[in-house]
């Protein structure tokens, strides 16, 4: 029987949590983030947040105590990279120096990888065969454990030591990267535990995200055909672009919920909390404020530019679907503008989920990463 992990998603505002066995997602719980726990992206309280998850766990008739953490950008960096192949040792041992234009004291990081593929490259003097699997670094983090089919068995693709070794062209690796305070993995294991959790691995969105492509199998969809995640969050909309079902780049838009609030509160002369709960509870609010709409318009003409551009950058790959999610999903009016700046299908994000109990189907779309990072263990 497949076993059950809850993750657990920090917005910029919602704390998303999805409960899945690797088959169904079980049960979805949001819940709005208490003012001021979270500044800046950045967590003020790990005892406050621990109580806060406990509260919300307990109110929504429990979890799996088995918890995998998404890291957002504010406490992992990610990074997409390709190395000749070489053996889990050297992967490790190399790693830091991927992440030297960002990180000075390297020996307070704790740095993971997830095999994406193997491609035709590189062709080392000295060619070692990998080993298989993606490493765990001592089971606080991996970027990803649980299918071990992609990160698999680089090792039995390697070329065999032999006189004309040098002359063959030997295979790399296609590597998803990630670098994380120990510190922060630290706070999280310590305030999941005061929650009543166990946490059980830690992973960056991009590899939850990852995840999703991976349980459907798309990371062996030709290199031709592309994939964009858009996540239509509240201070931001990101768009996670994935050729041949591999991520490949992010974009963010600096402009998402808040700003559609901030222009519905102008308008209709109310507090943006209050705006943002009508909005929520009527669709048709956006509607009559041209303001919002604008906004709108806005975001939806950076969605049109950064998938032309993505285009524009990779002429020889076609984008054949954006997988919409986030909490702004649910406003029709910037689907629509969105539709009118892009010839690409906009399809629910549910479609790369594993099966969804239908009572939280409609909230599943909203946590792709959590649901994503769910998938991630064995």
């Amino acid at each position: 029987m497949a076993k059950t992990y809850t993750a657990i998603e920090l917005g910029t505002h919602i704390v998303k949590l999805a409960v899945c066995d690797g088959v169904q997602v079980k049960k979805i719980i949001m819940e709005r983030i208490p003012e001021g726990l979270l500044v800046d992206r950045r967590i003020t309280s790990y005892d406050a947040l621990a109580d806060f998850l406990k509260q919300t766990i307990q109110a929504n008739g429990g979890a799996s105590k088995d918890a995998v953490v998404v890291l957002s950008r504010a406490f992992a960096v990610t990074r997409r990279v390709k190395f000749p192949l070489m053996t889990v040792s050297e992967v490790k041992l190399n790693l830091p120096y991927e992440f030297r234009d960002y990180i000075t004291e390297k020996e307070r990081f704790i740095f993971d990888y997830a095999v994406l593929g193997q491609g035709s490259d590189f062709a080392p003097s000295q060619p070692e065969p990998a080993a298989s699997g993606a490493p765990s670094m001592g089971g606080s983090f991996g970027a990803r454990n649980n299918a071990q089919a992609a990160a698999s068995d680089a090792s039995q693709a390697g070329p065999a030591a032999s006189s004309d070794t040098q002359d063959r062209l030997a295979q790399s690796l296609d590597l998803l990267i990630t670098a994380v305070q120990k510190e922060t993995l630290e706070d999280f294991g310590e305030c999941l535990h005061r929650a009543g959790l166990r946490m059980v691995s830690a992973l960056p969105t991009t590899a939850a995200l990852q995840n999703l492509m991976f349980s459907k199998g798309l990371e062996n969809t030709s290199d031709q055909l592309s994939f964009c995640v858009a996540d239509f969050g509240y201070a931001t909309t990101d768009l996670y672009f994935f050729s041949g079902g591999k991520f490949d780049v992010l974009r963010t838009i600096e402009k998402g919920g808040r700003d559609i609030n901030q222009a519905l509160a102008e308008d209709l002369g109310m507090d943006e909390h209050i705006a943002d709960a009508a909005k929520a509870d009527d669709v048709n609010t956006v509607a009559r404020s041209q303001r919002a709409l604008d906004v709108c318009e806005s975001i939806a003409v950076e969605i049109g530019r950064a998938v032309n551009f993505y285009g524009f950058n990779n002429p020889n790959t076609q984008l054949t679907a954006l997988y919409g999610s986030g909490g702004e999903y649910l406003t029709t009016p910037l689907l629509d503008a969105v539709a009118g700046h892009t010839d690409i299908p906009l399809l629910d994000i549910e479609t790369l989920y594993p099966s969804v109990d239908p009572a939280f189907a409609a909230a599943a779309r909203l946590c792709p990463a959590a649901v994503g990072a769910t998938l991630t263990v064995d």
